[in-house]
């Protein structure tokens, strides 16, 4: 069984609509083998005020590993959010991701949902996972000072690459009002 998590209700097809890694043409439709890794996907851009999906985990030996780039990231990105885990078999048309994407499969093709699942608050289902040991959450506030700064300097790196101070589309206002001391680093350089 594969997992899907989305904010839409009734799905009863996944349709590509992703956009493949390397290919800004060809549509995918995304799923994984891991529930909390499928769960963050649950992404809700009213909350957020974001339309795209800000995912900073990845599963390595069957557990995911989310990566808190600001204090309590994962609290302000899921709590309160509500969406549904969709379940899907695996067929011989879906293809595995590279080895760096484990337990990541996607389809260029519709894939029937078997079943859904609600999630009344994604937050904490993903606790609950933390606390079985499927989801290690790397939380910000308890890396030391020098990881602290890699982070955050990793997000200056980003908001330069994609010129963010100087623009003001959804991007940006997303990542200056949630990655505030990284904003302040590149805006003071």
């Amino acid at each position: 069984t594969l997992y899907h998590g989305s904010k839409v209700a009734d799905i009863r097809s996944l349709e590509p609509r992703s956009k493949l890694h390397g290919s800004p043409e060809e549509k995918v439709v995304y799923l994984s083998g891991s529930i909390p890794y499928a769960l963050v996907y649950i992404w809700d851009s009213e909350k957020t005020g974001y339309s795209g999906k800000w995912v900073t985990c990845a599963l390595k030996s069957g557990v995911v590993h989310y990566e808190e780039m600001f204090p309590d990231q994962l609290k302000a990105f899921y709590e309160g959010v509500s969406g549904y885990l969709y379940f899907a078999e695996e067929t011989s048309e879906m293809e595995r991701m590279p080895e760096t994407h484990e337990d990541m499969f996607y389809s260029k093709n519709a894939v029937p949902v078997e079943k859904a699942l609600f999630v009344e608050d994604v937050y904490r289902e993903l606790l609950r996972y933390e606390a079985e040991g499927s989801l290690v959450v790397h939380r910000f506030t308890e890396a030391a000072e020098e990881e602290q700064e890699r982070r955050i300097q990793h997000m200056v790196t980003g908001i330069e690459r994609d010129g963010l101070l100087d623009s003001d589309n959804e991007k940006a206002r997303f990542v200056r009002k949630y990655f505030k001391q990284a904003w302040e680093l590149a805006e003071s350089h």
